[in-house]
């Protein structure tokens, strides 16, 4: 009746032993060797790209840079041809001014015709042409 009255204790062999340990199979050892290819080497290429990619572009920049404040010597030809590119662009940019006119309706054929006609019929009026016949000019230097 003594033993009813305390706890329970757990038996003594279940304390003792240690936990199992988990059964590596073979293949999970070559997945585990496979892990640094699989996941490793992807990783390097990508920081070395990365790093390739950065590098580059800072030393794009740093070029332009020094472009701009006019530190890199530029070969004769290529003064040559900025020299050019500016001319042309003034040249440009001086007819572009003057008569640049985006509103400006274009005349029709039949218009520039009728022009013509009436320029025609205005030189070819009879007393005009009395005129140029008692003036000696001829008609040879007419159209």
């Amino acid at each position: 009746s003594a033993s009813s009255n305390s706890p329970v204790a757990p038996p003594p062999t279940a304390a003792a032993t240690p936990p199992p340990q988990p059964v590596i199979k073979k293949q999970e050892q070559v997945n585990n060797n496979n892990l640094l290819f699989t996941v490793g080497a992807p990783f390097v290429l990508f920081s070395v790209l990365a790093m390739w990619v950065v590098s580059n572009a800072m030393e794009g920049r740093i070029k332009e840079m020094e472009t701009s404040k006019g530190k890199v010597s530029k070969s004769l030809r290529q003064v040559a041809v900025e020299a050019e590119h500016e001319d042309m662009m003034e040249r440009l940019n001086k007819i572009v001014d003057q008569d640049f006119d985006n509103t400006k309706r274009i005349k029709r054929p039949h218009e520039i015709l009728e022009e013509r006609r009436l320029e025609r019929e205005k030189r070819n009026a009879w007393h005009r042409r009395l005129y140029r016949s008692i003036m000696g000019e001829g008609n040879s230097s007419q159209p």
